[in-house]
């Protein structure tokens, strides 16, 4: 437990020190949801991408080994694979449960638009932010725009710039003293901390 309270203790002094740049990757946005009411979910992606890989290559996975003749290949393997890349054939051995292997195995049958289409990938710059993307998005407006100058993400979703957006408020809304006031920055920082551990 000491551990652990160290480490938050030195990532809140990083924070306030303006030397933590986020990097983000998809379980930040894990569960947000859409405008319609539907929740954002990994598992969901993978079952829609593996389900039309499957039927897209079917019998592929199934298909004999590297070496048989072409006649005993499926036909959508013949058509994708050539006889010296089939000991190397990735849809064999793919995992089904792998988003990016499956989306990667997708593309490169089918092109990116297909991946995309059968993901509804458009559909997720609606994906409403969740708690986590605020708070990222507080932590920047705290300081007008100084604790956190710079976010680092993999994802395809708009969760980060809806919350940055949403977070555009009156200066009159941030707990500050005059300006140069060092009471009002200690006040700040003490306040960031009992959020901090709120969080």
């Amino acid at each position: 437990m000491q551990d652990l309270e160290q480490r938050f203790t030195r990532l809140v002094e990083r924070v306030l020190e303006e030397g933590v740049v986020p990097f983000l990757g998809a379980s930040f946005s894990y569960g947000a949801w859409f405008p319609n009411g539907e929740q954002s979910q990994h598992d969901r992606m993978s079952m829609q991408l593996n389900a039309y890989l499957s039927t897209a290559l079917k019998g592929c996975r199934a298909a004999p080994s590297p070496d048989a003749g072409s006649e005993q290949w499926p036909p959508e393997c013949a058509a994708h694979c050539s006889p010296e890349s089939r000991s190397f054939c990735t849809i064999r051995r793919s995992n089904p449960k792998s988003l990016a292997l499956l989306a990667e195995l997708v593309g490169l049958a089918h092109g990116t638009r297909t991946v995309c289409d059968v993901l509804k990938i458009a559909d997720y710059a609606e994906l409403r932010p969740q708690d986590s993307h605020r708070y990222l998005a507080y932590l920047a407006y705290l300081a007008r725009e100084g604790l956190i100058r710079e976010v680092i993400t993999t994802n395809y979703d708009c969760c980060i710039e809806w919350a940055f957006d949403e977070s555009r408020r009156p200066a009159s809304a941030m707990p500050m003293g005059s300006p140069g006031d060092d009471n009002s920055v200690k006040a700040q920082r003490s306040a960031l901390g009992r959020d901090l551990e709120a969080f």
